[in-house]
């Protein structure tokens, strides 16, 4: 059997654990909750004791439209941001709407949900760029990323980017074989979505030159680029802040 829970954040993916962290800290103490290895391991790694789905919180947070997992109507439940989605259309509204309260990442971002009919809006800013702002990451914390990422000091340094290729938004194709020139003249670093294609993470791992980043890594790692080259990923705007 499940486990009553007082407060539940949902992270099936690291990428959620990352937009979370600066929210966390404001909290009161709270239980996590996914099926993913990969995250249950990082969550233990913390100091976590990880929950399955087959819990019952009575608070749930999540940065996803997945409702329906805890198919409960008593569960109070509050919808976030994982990206600031201004480069991408908006899902129906019914599926923000499903939640308590929904949290986004800006005035200009809630309009445009409210005129596509969404009622449960509250404006609140994009928390997982906080520690780029107020101090969090010194200037001795980039230099242990640029160390650990062995990136040439004398070479400018490009940030690739690119959403999920089945998407149809994805271009990708547009830059992956450019990638062996381009790391002879500049620091090559890659982020990819998560459910991107195998065929292409093993393409940018094999190549010389080009550091395929961890989540984890992703904030400082924008921090350390001149130049942001993406498609619909969400990373544009952050890195327009």
């Amino acid at each position: 059997m499940g486990k009553l829970l007082p407060l539940a954040y949902f992270a099936p993916e690291e990428i959620d654990l990352q937009g979370f962290a600066t929210v966390a800290k404001h909290l009161p103490p709270l239980s996590y909750i996914s099926g993913s290895a990969p995250v249950i391991q990082r969550l233990r790694d913390q100091g976590q004791r990880p929950h399955s789905i087959l819990s019952f919180p009575k608070v749930l947070i999540m940065s996803r439209h997945s409702l329906h997992k805890f198919p409960c109507s008593k569960i109070i439940s509050i919808g976030m941001r994982h990206g600031p989605y201004h480069f991408k259309r908006m899902t129906r509204a019914v599926n923000y709407n499903r939640f308590d309260l929904y949290l986004f990442s800006s005035e200009a971002d809630k309009r445009a949900a409210e005129e596509i009919g969404v009622k449960v809006g509250c404006a609140v800013g994009f928390p997982r760029l906080d520690p780029a702002f107020d101090g969090s990451i010194t200037s001795e914390h980039l230099q242990e990323v640029r160390q650990k990422l062995a990136l040439d000091p004398a070479k400018p340094t490009l940030l690739f980017s690119a959403t999920w290729d089945a998407s149809g938004m994805s271009a990708i194709d547009k830059w992956i074989n450019a990638l062996p020139s381009l790391a002879e003249r500049w620091n090559i670093m890659v982020t990819l979505h998560p459910w991107m294609a195998v065929k292409y993470v093993k393409t940018i791992r094999a190549t010389p030159g080009v550091v395929f980043l961890k989540q984890r890594d992703l904030l400082r790692a924008m921090m350390l680029a001149d130049v942001c080259i993406g498609d619909q990923s969400s990373i544009l705007a952050e890195c327009c802040a």
